[in-house]
């Protein structure tokens, strides 16, 4: 008896289109966030341990020139 009030709780599937549509866009949007941070990690450059940002050390170069 517990095992088919549990099916009825949390059904295998969306019982309902919405539910589906839900599902499918929560979905696209979980992807979509992982691949605009993987896009943006990669441009900024990921910092290892133990170095900088690439903007810090931009902007230490450029400070050097003007320097000069």
């Amino acid at each position: 008896m517990r095992e088919h009030a549990f099916v009825e709780m949390f059904p295998p599937y969306p019982a309902t289109r919405e539910g589906r549509d839900e599902l499918i866009s929560a979905v696209v949007l979980t992807i979509f966030i992982t691949i605009i941070a993987i896009v943006i990690l990669s441009v900024c450059g990921y910092p290892e341990e133990g170095t900088e940002f690439p903007r810090r050390r931009i902007a230490e170069v450029g400070a050097r020139k003007i320097e000069w």
